[in-house]
């Protein structure tokens, strides 16, 4: 923030020094447009005041966009904490303690249980016959 009032001031001093120094009349030609006779310092001052209207406007764009993203990121994070809250009432009202409790644990807990149910269900289920392609060896007959 610094570094930009101080390159602001050294723009406006700068600009001051040109008006001063440049009182001379000159007409200013624009496509088809001519301007009648003006000083020179006069052409300097608005084409300064253009530029700085020019990126504030751009600039202002950007902080639009940048308060967007704020705002849906700031609703974004109210819903998780929503979210967690809730897990954790479930946790405490579920386990019939008070004690507060990471909620990754709970996460983790009810994936483990999930899981565990998976696979009871999988090793419940007669598992496929596996056929490795080979023949099985049949016994060999003695000959008497």
């Amino acid at each position: 923030m610094v570094a930009y009032l101080l390159g602001a001031l050294i723009f406006a001093t700068g600009i001051a020094v040109f008006v001063f120094q440049n009182t001379s009349l000159v007409t200013v030609h624009f496509i088809n447009w001519v301007s009648p006779q003006v000083s020179l310092a006069v052409v300097a001052l608005v084409a300064a005041l253009v530029g700085a209207l020019m990126a504030f406007l751009l600039d202002s764009i950007r902080y639009f966009k940048v308060a967007k993203q704020v705002k849906e990121l700031m609703n974004t994070n109210r819903r998780l904490e929503k979210e967690l809250a809730n897990l954790r009432k479930t946790e405490t009202s579920s386990a019939g303690e008070t004690k507060k409790t990471n909620p990754l644990s709970s996460l983790s807990s009810m994936v483990r249980k999930k899981n565990s149910r998976v696979e009871n269900e999988s090793q419940t289920a007669d598992p496929p016959p596996i056929n490795t392609g080979e023949i099985p060896e049949q016994p060999a007959e003695s000959q008497d």
